[in-house]
């Protein structure tokens, strides 16, 4: 009898110590199960937090927030997903109405309208409805790094040149001392029996003077007529355009550019003057259209042009400013073809209206050192 009951109670230990087992390992599954268990959005904040962009604040129909991510990628790749499923998510708090999102720090404004003929929404960001198919997102992320290129140590050594830039480049402060010109086809003007060749601009100020291989007086601080390119770079170190191989070396300085070649040295000047009445120009003509008004003002203002031409029956306009980075080439009164170069200078508002896809950019080229090679290749 005393044996059976040891045997009972051994059999109730192990019974209990099962049970136990068993009870603990529930336990666990319960807890994970609860731990696993994702506890849906309910409010707006929710799912704002959800896509990881921080809440700020709600007035009325406008959500502040900022976003976890901007509208592209640095290489360009845009977000467009991810920004569709915040919007979808945040239909359901205002069905038949309109609500924005805005982000202030990253210039971000999502419009979504609901339209009553469609009974549907339409999504407009930064106020440009089809953004992603609309808007470049290389363009877009490109017009961020834009810089302008950088000086290099050029000194001018010419007793011309030095006259001009005390003059402010204006043709009169060396007019007498060169003597009567022979006007050109290509619109120069030479001097000194083809030694130089002058450009002016509608001011009469220089816009670009080329000394040739036969101008025995030096140009620039350490560079004589007979040396070679090879010899030049030499001097005068890393060049900002050109090459050895492409025939040509360029250089910036403070006031001017200097492009040598075996046959001749050509020189701009150039100066950030004119910038502040640009970008207003610009700006009043984004906001009228008037392209009239905007030829007018930006000719007027704005008078060191290369070129201008405007037909006002079919609203195109083109007008050059190589040494302001500013190209406009209108067709149908399209803001697109106001394009800007790496030599203009770029405020936040303009790189802002790039990113509208209001104007457009050449975030890799000079518009200068592109001047100056059509006019290479033209006289070749």
């Amino acid at each position: 009898m005393k044996k059976f009951i040891i045997i009972i109670l051994i059999f109730l230990l192990i019974l209990l110590g099962v049970l136990f087992y068993f009870y603990i390992d529930l336990s666990k599954q319960k807890q994970v199960e609860e731990a696993s268990i994702i506890v849906e959005p309910q409010t707006i904040k929710d799912y704002i937090e959800k896509s990881n962009s921080k809440y700020i604040s709600e007035k009325n129909n406008t959500i502040y927030v900022e976003f976890n991510k901007d509208l592209f990628e640095e290489n360009g790749e845009d977000n467009k997903d991810y920004f569709y499923g915040i919007i979808d998510d945040l239909k359901q708090f205002f069905p038949m109405k309109s609500f924005y999102l805005v982000d202030e720090e990253k210039d971000i404004e999502i419009r979504v309208e609901y339209s009553l003929s469609t009974n549907g929404y339409i999504i407009k960001i930064n106020n440009v409805e089809n953004f992603y198919d609309t808007i470049s997102g290389k363009k877009y992320t490109d017009v961020d790094k834009m810089t302008i290129t950088k000086n290099s140590s050029i000194y001018i050594e010419n007793p011309y040149l030095n006259k001009l830039l005390l003059g402010t480049m204006y043709f009169d402060s060396i007019e007498e001392e060169l003597g009567e010109g022979t006007p050109l086809e290509d619109g120069y003007i030479s001097y000194l029996d083809g030694k130089i060749k002058i450009r002016l601009a509608p001011t009469k100020a220089v816009r670009n003077i080329i000394f040739s291989k036969d101008y025995d007086e030096q140009v620039v601080e350490g560079i004589t007529p007979d040396m070679s390119l090879r010899q030049i770079k030499n001097v005068k170190g890393d060049n900002s355009f050109g090459s050895l191989d492409e025939k040509y070396l360029g250089y910036k300085e403070e006031d001017y550019y200097v492009f040598f070649y075996e046959d001749e040295i050509s020189i701009y000047t150039y100066a950030y003057k004119y910038e502040k009445d640009m970008k207003e120009i610009i700006e009043e003509y984004l906001q009228t259209k008037d392209l009239g008004r905007f030829v007018t003002r930006l000719s007027k203002r704005c008078p060191t042009y290369d070129k201008i031409e405007y037909n006002e029956e079919t609203q195109d306009a083109y007008m050059l400013y190589s040494n302001r980075g500013l190209e406009v080439n209108i067709k149908n009164n399209d803001s697109t073809g106001i394009k800007l170069y790496t030599n203009f200078y770029l405020t936040d508002d303009m790189r802002q209206y790039v990113k509208d896809g209001l104007i457009d950019i050449d975030s890799k080229t000079d518009l200068l050192d592109k001047t100056e090679r059509e006019r290479r290749n033209n006289k070749q």
